[in-house]
Parts: structure tokens; sequence; C-alpha cells
């Protein structure tokens, strides 16, 4: 939808888009108080439209600075989607620009993720993309909270969600010339986890080296 002029208490501040463990930082709005009473023009705020709903995704501090100081109308970023979608970008914001997440902060969208029916079936490596941290880091917190994790995949590719099956992935078959079972996991790739992988990234449109992954 582009770059509107919308009433800033139109804008709906939810708990569920801050993923800042600490929340707002009182001197931080306190400085934006002050540079805006100077003439300082701040760049819009994110907000995601549901139809009925200004779902704030980029921008609390700012926010918070224009009520204080009384503001009827700011200039917001807004884009179509529901309140999922703006959890999913303020995760991303998080990451891009402003006051650095911390581990926590970190911590705290990945908990989000996992404890979601639908996003906990992203794949960790996907997961970790969103929240900002690798999908080891992903995979120790899901064993951590004593979540499963389903055989069925899911991931981006060319800015589509798709499903991966990796229920057979990695297992390998006896080895004829030794008669010795090998087991998913090892550290070196054989050649048979490489065409694997090959294939997968042929058929996902991933590199090799993250097609690996799920060999491994």
């Amino acid at each position: 939808m582009g770059v509107l002029e919308i009433a800033v208490f139109d804008v709906r501040v939810y708990t569920g888009t801050q993923f800042r463990v600490a929340g707002l930082q009182p001197e931080t709005v306190d400085d934006y108080v002050n540079a805006m009473e100077s003439g300082a023009v701040f760049p819009p705020v994110d907000v995601v439209y549901d139809g009925e709903v200004y779902w704030l995704a980029d921008g609390f501090h700012r926010v918070e600075a224009y009520r204080r100081r009384k503001v009827e109308t700011i200039q917001a970023n807004v884009i179509e989607g529901t309140l999922r979608d703006a959890m999913l970008h303020a995760m991303q914001a998080n990451l891009r620009h402003g006051l650095r997440p911390s581990r926590a902060d970190k911590r705290k969208a990945v908990e989000v993720m996992l404890l979601d029916a639908e996003w906990s079936q992203w794949s960790d490596r996907e997961i970790g993309r969103r929240c900002g941290v690798d999908g080891k880091t992903v995979k120790a917190l899901r064993d951590e909270l004593g979540l499963t994790s389903s055989t069925t995949k899911k991931t981006m590719r060319s800015g589509r969600v798709v499903e991966v099956d990796t229920g057979n992935i990695g297992t390998r078959q006896k080895d004829d010339d030794c008669g010795i079972p090998q087991m998913a996991g090892a550290d070196e790739p054989t050649d048979k986890d490489r065409a694997a992988a090959s294939k997968i990234a042929s058929d996902y449109g991933w590199s090799s080296d993250d097609a690996l992954v799920y060999v491994l």
C-alpha cells in the first residue's frame, strides 16, 4: 500500500509484536521526543493492515514519542497482511536496524516460533534465519523445550513457502561392500550423501551446502 498518513492512535501496539525483552526504553523515548521537538524528521513506522487494524511492526519508540507529544497523524509504511505477518515483520526489523537485539531478544523470538502450531513446522534453519540465529541454536532450544520436530519441514524458496519431507533423507542403506550399516549423522558426508544433497538442491533451488544440512 505504501507510505500513508494515518492517525497515531489508530496504530495498535500489541505486545506480541514487541520482541525486545526489556520492552520500551524510557531514555530512548525521551531522546526521540527531544529530537522531534528540535525539528528532527523520523522515517515512517511500519504497520501491517488487516482491513480493520493497523498493527505496529516497527517503530515502537517512535510511536510512543509521537503520542507523548500528542501528534495526531504520522507517516506509516502500510503493508497489507495479518497480525501474524506483523509479528514476522517485527522479528526481521529487530535484526535490520535500531537497537541491536540481545541474546534474550533472539531467544524470545525463537521461542515464539517454536511454540506456535504453524511456525514450529518450519525448519530449524528457516526459523533461525527469521530470528537471527543459526539452525543449531534453534534445534538446541527445540530440544530444551521438549518439542518434537516433524519430518515435514517448511522453508522459503523464491519467496514461497515449500514443504520438504526429510523423514528418509540421510538414512543410509547397508554398505554392500563391508556389510556394516552406516547411520545418518556421520561427521563426513559420503558420496551417497552428496548425491542426495545434489538432487535436493536441484529440486528446491537450494545451495549444495544447504541441502547437505538435511542429508546429514
